[in-house]
């Protein structure tokens, strides 16, 4: 079984269901996720700079946002590239 970090790498969508975060991926496999470890993901976006991420400004915030969503809105759902 892969922990919480390996799965947030190849998840293709994050969704919240009833409080609980489901990654989506590969072929449709669905495994639960540790909010923390969200929340860690969204410190680190906060804690670097567009420049050291390797992404624009607005891509950054835009993910942050979407993941605090994710994690106060149930039925959010966040599709990953």
């Amino acid at each position: 079984m892969e922990n919480n970090k390996e799965i947030l790498e190849r998840a293709k969508r994050l969704r919240n269901i009833r409080g609980c975060i489901i990654a989506e991926v590969e072929k449709g496999r669905r495994v639960e996720i540790n909010p923390e470890v969200i929340t860690d993901f969204i410190d680190y976006l906060n804690k670097n700079t567009p420049k050291n991420l390797g992404v624009a400004d607005i891509s950054k915030f835009l993910l942050s946002n979407q993941l605090l969503n994710l994690l106060a809105i149930d039925g959010y759902e966040v599709k990953l590239k």
